[in-house]
């Protein structure tokens, strides 16, 4: 991780929190959750390599917190009653969603009351619902093909970035050739 204090211009690296690089906590998706009257920021991740199952962890959002490794706590399941259950050991995580993710991004759509999870898998960028942070996640539904558009990845969205009251939403997607990334849309239909 690395603190920045003046809007970006620099960035100072920080010794921790650090995880292992073999650890499934390399590739992250952050956002920011109230639960319970407090304030978090959520981390949905995947192994180094691109391509692994999703797994969660928070900390309370403030810099002292984010800056100190003791705060994290990892999604380790749901108990009996549905509620999350938080450990503060990573090798507790257990996966929110199986499969071969690639370039995670998170993001909660007002319009359609879920989370949104984009990501690349096998070459293509699938978008999917989640009605927790946790899951259930519903399909994969396919947002771009690597056949209309060769060596994607990456297909990020930003809260920021949505149009008609939350139905479309913005996201950037790289291509390698033209190795660029690019500005794509989609339209999302919500069943009453």
């Amino acid at each position: 991780m690395a603190r920045s204090s003046d809007q970006g211009r620099t960035w100072i690296p920080l010794p921790s929190p650090r995880w292992p690089g073999g650890s499934d906590f390399i590739q992250v998706a952050t956002a920011a959750v109230s639960d319970g009257g407090r304030d978090f920021i959520y981390l949905w991740a995947i192994p180094a390599g691109r391509f692994g199952s999703v797994r969660l962890m928070r900390v309370p959002a403030t810099t002292e917190d984010v800056e100190d490794a003791a705060s994290y706590t990892y999604f380790a399941g749901t108990g009996s009653d549905g509620d999350p259950r938080w450990s503060d050991r990573m090798t507790d995580a257990a996966t929110v969603l199986d499969g071969t993710i690639g370039e995670l991004s998170v993001m909660w759509s007002t319009y359609l009351d879920r989370w949104l999870m984009t990501y690349s898998d096998a070459g293509n960028a699938y978008i999917r619902e989640g009605i927790t942070p946790w899951g259930p996640w519903g399909e994969p539904i396919e947002l771009a093909a690597a056949s209309d558009y060769p060596g994607l990845y990456a297909p990020f969205m930003n809260p920021r970035y949505v149009a008609d009251g939350g139905r479309r939403i913005y996201f950037t997607m790289s291509l390698w050739g033209p190795y660029n990334v690019f500005w794509f849309s989609a339209e999302l239909d919500r069943a009453d």
